[in-house]
């Protein structure tokens, strides 16, 4: 059986991501068990949290303002068809 280099590149980086993120949830689990008794671990959690909804709400604005473009245009396009 041959692997090609293509497979290899492709597998590799899947791979370690994989591995990075097995790594990362561990420690983003043993950090929660922690939460409650250490102040700087809670407030960097928390201002994490603060970036995470303020990107999620500044993207849904985002989105719902696009959306309305489009189905404004979509609503001009009909009614020049009528």
């Amino acid at each position: 059986m041959s692997v090609s280099f293509e497979s290899i590149t492709v597998f590799l980086p899947v791979f370690v991501f994989l591995q990075l993120d097995s790594k990362a949830q561990g420690e983003l689990k043993d950090g929660m068990k922690i939460y409650n008794s250490e102040p700087g671990l809670k407030k960097s959690w928390d201002n994490v949290q603060k970036m995470v909804n303020t990107l999620s709400r500044q993207c849904m604005i985002t989105n719902v303002a696009l959306y309305n473009k489009m189905n404004a245009h979509r609503w001009k396009l009909s009614q020049s068809l009528v």
